[in-house]
């Protein structure tokens, strides 16, 4: 379960717009000729009350980057409560706004880099990044763009000191999320669940979808070390807070399918999807459903996942659909070449692991064996990634390094997956049989 780091600093716009819009907005140029058009050309998000606060902003004063910073993280607010990427998309034109008003102004810039790692350009997003920490050393929020950028390109040194860094100079909400994720990522679950607990006990009381990001957080920790009661509690603690939450509620119906209790996952699924397509959701949802033995219903998730339209949109995710391929065996060649791309663009221990399984699949075993140390290069505590080494191990007749990996990952989460674990207990069960 991948859970990119550039999603929590998204919790922290309004405070970042709040604290510092203000001040860039008074230097900002006299340039006018045409900026009130997002105001004008769009009426996405009209009803909630942030956006028409800074509709009235950009009406009062069209020639300043205040109205459209303003604008702009009100829809990355609503993109991330309601999943859908059309708001992260009127937000990049709000801020393309504010910068060719002031092509300085610095909350625009920010904004500009937490929507680059949105968009998966972390190269791009490391360079800007920067390039904002040379001006603002003892910025917090620089110190998160670079902790993101970083984990996601697998510079994970780099990211231990800037999440350090910023939790240095500003122990929050926002820098206590990114601790938790570098500790799950280094393999101290405990330290983590602190961190985010921490993390939502300060939220403020107003931003019940931060606060509930920061409670799954704690129960996906749960989850991944196979404490499947704890995760279901306090996946429920998040919906309680902020209700039908969709990560909640996905999170939920992975724990309780684990438990295995698939009908009532599949109805925690359907809910979750209906919030807000999300391809692990789908997938999922299609495992659950082959449990059942509902194959036509699994059918069309997997074909929903695949569709052409699904290609056209947000919710699409080469690297997922490539794991889906190679679960099955199926567009081998498509499969490595994404993974391959995902690679050159992301280099974290997920996209490792991604190439690794899919050369696997494809009989690329000497370089299914590289990758697959790659994603294991910093001990992080993943089921399935110890699965597929495990699997790589034993086609190249490596014995005991498969039996060690395959044990560990059943013993970290026992039903890890809905199909893929009792693959792995039927592997390690034909090893134990040839043990001499």
């Amino acid at each position: 379960m991948r859970t990119p780091t550039f999603l929590i600093l998204l919790v922290s716009t309004i405070a970042l717009v709040s604290s510092c819009s203000g001040v860039a907005g008074d230097q900002a140029a006299g340039v006018g000729g045409g900026t009130t058009a997002v105001a004008a050309e769009t009426s996405l998000g009209e009803d909630n009350p942030a956006v028409r606060q800074a509709l009235m902003q950009i009406k009062k004063a069209p020639d300043s980057p205040v109205g459209y910073t303003s604008l702009a993280v009100a829809y990355i607010r609503l993109a991330r409560e309601t999943g859908n990427n059309e708001y992260n998309t009127a937000a990049e034109a709000a801020i393309e706004k504010a910068l060719g008003i002031d092509k300085n102004n610095v909350p625009a810039r920010k904004l500009q880099v937490s929507l680059l790692l949105t968009g998966h350009e972390f190269g791009e997003a490391l360079v800007l990044a920067r390039e904002l920490q040379a001006e603002l050393p003892n910025d917090p929020f620089v110190w998160g763009l670079l902790t993101d950028a970083n984990a996601e390109l697998g510079n994970y040194a780099e990211a231990v000191t800037a999440a350090q860094k910023m939790v240095d100079l500003r122990p929050d909400a926002v820098s206590y999320n990114r601790v938790g994720y570098i500790r799950s990522l280094h393999g101290d679950s405990k330290g983590a669940i602190e961190a985010f607990t921490m993390a939502a006990r300060m939220t403020g009381p107003g931003d019940r979808e931060a606060r509930s990001w920061s409670v799954v957080q704690v129960a996906n920790e749960h989850w991944r070390n196979g404490r499947y009661d704890d995760a279901v509690k306090v996946y429920d603690e998040a919906l309680q807070n902020f209700p039908d939450y969709y990560l909640a509620l996905e999170g939920k119906g992975r724990a309780v399918a684990s438990k295995g209790d698939f009908a009532a996952a599949a109805d925690l699924l359907k809910r979750a999807q209906a919030k807000h397509l999300n391809l692990d959701a789908v997938f999922l949802l299609g495992d659950v459903y082959t449990r059942l033995g509902d194959m036509e219903n699994a059918r069309l998730q997997y074909e929903l996942a695949q569709s052409d339209e699904q290609r056209l949109g947000a919710a699409y995710d080469p690297h997922r659909v490539a794991l889906f391929w190679a679960d099955r065996g199926i567009n081998l060649d498509e499969a490595v070449r994404i993974a391959e791309e995902d690679y050159t663009k992301q280099k974290d221990i997920y996209a490792s692991d991604t190439l690794a399984w899919c050369l696997y699949k494809a009989g690329r075993l000497d370089e299914a064996k590289r990758y697959a140390a790659e994603a294991m290069r910093i001990g992080t505590p993943d089921a399935k990634i110890f699965f597929h080494a495990g699997m790589i191990a034993k086609a190249r007749g490596e014995r005991q390094d498969a039996l060690r990996l395959l044990e560990r990952a059943i013993k970290l989460n026992p039903q890890f997956d809905p199909l893929l674990a009792d693959e792995a207990r039927s592997a390690l069960n034909d090893l134990k049989k040839t043990r001499s």
